[in-house]
């Protein structure tokens, strides 16, 4: 026997098959997959699904519940001419007590739009029909433009072509590309304030600039605009994207601006000492400090509000010693 591996030995008449389980999906579960088509249109997704016991094909195919969440409203569909079984030594354990996969379930998902995707495999049946998987197992895949920030939401929280200022009115309007999003707000004011949420219907959207208020040194140039994104499927609000008008070859900017505040200024209240960070060439935010070993700080980025306290709702430390800001 293998290292920490094991066997349990029962007396024949007392054995009892293990129930079916599925073993491995393809894509995996919550795979972001960048579409092969333009925006809008159609394509086809080669979906597999593992089991560890043989099963009843048909029993599977029949069971396959498919939704999907996207800005044409089209729900994909499992393309029954091309679904196909086989036994498989697939998926060797790589832990001990891994179940293996002996079983293939392989189909095609057609008329996949850009948007997420769910599949649920409600209670299979083994080949035999003896036993059961006994459970609703629900899978999920986002497929979309790289520049869909519910599907790419890391590398598409900055969009260069989100905002846009319409040249007869002066109204500024948003052209989204987050198809699989339900629902949607915005703000104008870097955070300070949202607009209500509204369905996602995708297209353009004009914008109602939020009101704000603030010191001479709170204040920013251009416009800028922070969308929040909302899912059932996935089930958060965490998609956020950002899009100045009219930025041209500057660099990306989540912050209208950022200061250090610390022991060596009295958090921010002493004046006298420069604060303010810079934002370089890069997109990094940066500060020259001069002060005593070790020394305490925190990140700011509203730094002193009219009433000559600190801003609170976005200041960043580190109250672990990870290296990294928490909000």
């Amino acid at each position: 026997m293998a290292p920490w591996d094991w066997k349990a030995f029962v007396p024949k008449p007392q054995w009892l098959t293990p129930a079916p389980t599925i073993t491995r999906v393809v894509p995996g579960h919550d795979a972001r997959l960048e579409s092969s088509v333009e925006y809008g249109e159609q394509e086809v997704v080669p979906l597999q699904i593992r089991f560890s016991s043989e099963m009843d094909c048909d029993s599977i195919a029949n069971n396959l519940i498919i939704n999907s969440t996207t800005e044409t409203g089209q729900i994909a569909q499992l393309n029954r001419s091309s679904v196909s079984c086989v036994l498989a030594d697939a998926d060797p354990p790589k832990h001990v007590g891994e179940v293996a996969t002996t079983f293939i379930f392989n189909g095609d998902l057609t008329g996949v739009s850009n948007g997420v995707h769910t599949y649920t495999v409600n209670n299979a049946t083994t080949k035999d029909g003896l036993l059961y998987t006994n459970a609703r197992d629900r899978f999920m895949f986002r497929i979309g433009q790289s520049d869909n920030p519910m599907v790419f939401p890391l590398s598409s929280n900055y969009t260069a072509n989100l905002l846009h200022k319409d040249a007869s009115t002066g109204d500024l309007y948003i052209a989204p590309r987050a198809a699989g999003a339900d629902r949607f707000r915005y703000s104008t004011n870097w955070g300070s304030s949202f607009s209500d949420w509204s369905e996602y219907v995708g297209g353009n959207t004009t914008l109602e600039k939020q009101a704000w208020s603030g010191t001479e040194a709170q204040e920013w140039t251009g416009e800028h605009v922070i969308i929040h994104y909302w899912s059932a499927a996935t089930g958060s609000s965490e998609h956020v994207q950002h899009a100045d008008l009219d930025r041209g070859n500057l660099p990306p900017r989540r912050w209208p601006h950022a200061h250090v505040q610390g022991d060596f200024n009295q958090w921010g209240y002493d004046k006298g000492l420069p604060s303010d960070m810079a934002q370089s060439s890069q997109g990094l935010w940066e500060f020259d400090i001069e002060a005593e070993w070790p020394t305490r700080g925190i990140v700011n980025v509203w730094g002193m509000n009219p009433d000559g306290y600190p801003d609170k709702s976005m200041a960043f430390g580190d109250v672990d010693d990870d290296h990294v800001l928490d909000w």
